[in-house]
């Protein structure tokens, strides 16, 4: 069985990789847009439209 050093279990195990730095992408602006609508649509819930804009976000 191989084993693996710190730094290569730290990239096997990292996660999310979010960069602040990265220019949106259309999708994003989609997603964004989509939470923007369900959030006045459901008589400006804010807690709606970020709910949606996180599920688009996450099911590209």
């Amino acid at each position: 069985m191989k084993t693996l050093e710190l730094n290569q279990m730290e990239m096997t195990v990292g996660g999310w990789d979010w960069q602040w730095d990265a220019p949106l992408t259309d999708s994003d602006w989609g997603c964004a847009a989509l939470g923007l609508a369900a959030g006045i649509a459901s008589g400006l819930n804010p807690l709606v439209g970020r709910l949606t804009t996180l599920g688009c976000m996450l099911t590209q």
